[in-house]
């Protein structure tokens, strides 16, 4: 699983077309036992010194209606 995602990002973070393009990471499912880490999506697709704003990834949950908002919040900003 890890490596597919980590070749897909590591594709559009090299893509200089992209250079100036903010990337929202969300961590779903949280609401479940065997859900990845905040470390551990930050770790395997190597996003350890990538992240700024909040320096994590946005950890969401639709059942327990939290982190979203958030993370849309945190986007906004980079949006005209």
């Amino acid at each position: 699983m890890w490596s597919i995602s980590k070749k897909e990002l590591d594709g559009l973070l090299s893509d200089e077309s992209l250079a100036n393009v903010s990337f929202l990471v969300l961590g779903k499912k949280i609401d479940l036992p065997y859900a990845a880490s905040k470390e551990e999506l930050r770790y395997h697709p190597g996003l350890t010194n990538f992240t700024t704003g909040k320096g994590k990834v946005f950890m969401c949950s639709i059942v327990r209606k939290m982190g979203y908002s958030e993370g849309f919040k945190w986007l906004s900003q980079y949006i005209d």
